[in-house]
């Protein structure tokens, strides 16, 4: 995992990731979410 690597290399708190990753996570979700509301609009 990230985790994993991060601690291998040396990395102060290997965690500090997690959170990054789910923030973008949630945006790449919101943003597919509206993209199909918009697709769906336009090609129904």
């Amino acid at each position: 995992t990230v985790i994993s690597i991060r601690a291998s290399l040396g990395a102060a708190n290997p965690s500090d990731i997690i959170f990054p990753t789910i923030i973008s996570t949630f945006i790449s979700l919101i943003f597919g979410l509206i993209s199909n509301l918009i697709f769906k609009r336009l090609f129904h």
